[in-house]
């Protein structure tokens, strides 16, 4: 049986997070986070969700379009794999970088306000 698998280029152009603020810039974040992304993201699409282009608004925050709805990395996480696994890859990456995602708001920053 053949799988699609999703193409880090494939995508749309719906994205508007401009209502999100606070992040750190996506450099910051570790290999092995970045790779957990995209893999969350070619499950989605494996399952027939529809994922759009993956930005950054003027805050940094990246976002991500998955069936017209625009998520957060966490939110992201959550949807591919559950707030636990989600929960474990996130810190992980905190303690990988020092940085911290502020709870409830899905965004990772140097210092949560």
């Amino acid at each position: 049986m053949l799988t699609a698998v999703l193409d880090r280029s494939e995508a749309t152009d719906e994205l508007d997070g401009s209502a999100l603020s606070g992040s750190r810039s996506v450099s910051s974040r570790s290999a092995e986070y970045e790779e957990a992304f995209w893999q969350a993201k070619n499950a989605l699409y494996r399952r027939g969700k529809r994922i759009g282009r993956t930005l950054e608004n003027s805050y940094g925050v990246r976002l991500c379009m998955v069936d017209g709805i625009p998520l957060t990395d966490r939110e992201l996480l959550i949807e591919a794999w559950g707030s636990s696994l989600a929960d474990e890859i996130i810190a992980d990456d905190e303690a990988a970088t020092g940085a911290k995602q502020c709870a409830g708001q899905g965004q990772l920053v140097n210092r949560c306000a």
